[in-house]
């Protein structure tokens, strides 16, 4: 058991929780500027990029992230000539 403190900084474990704080407020102001954006219809992001926001967000409320993997994919082109 630690020895009682009388501020977070002298906790071992404040750079750990300093660090996650910081993640989450930055990660809630996104969130909340996006939807913002979205709102006013300067900003369509796709369905997936909102939910990775958000899903990070849980992710951090319950615990450390888990790897999140992100594929772009190149739409296919076709032109006139082969349809």
């Amino acid at each position: 058991m630690e020895p009682e403190v009388k501020n977070c900084e002298e906790c071992s474990k404040w750079q750990e929780i300093k660090q996650k704080l910081k993640i989450t407020t930055l990660l809630g102001s996104l969130i909340g500027n996006v939807e913002e954006r979205v709102n006013a219809k300067e900003l369509k992001p796709t369905v997936a990029e909102y939910l990775k926001l958000l899903q990070i967000e849980q992710e951090l409320a319950q615990e450390s992230p888990k790897e999140i993997k992100v594929t772009w994919v190149e739409p296919e082109t076709t032109s006139s000539g082969e349809e």
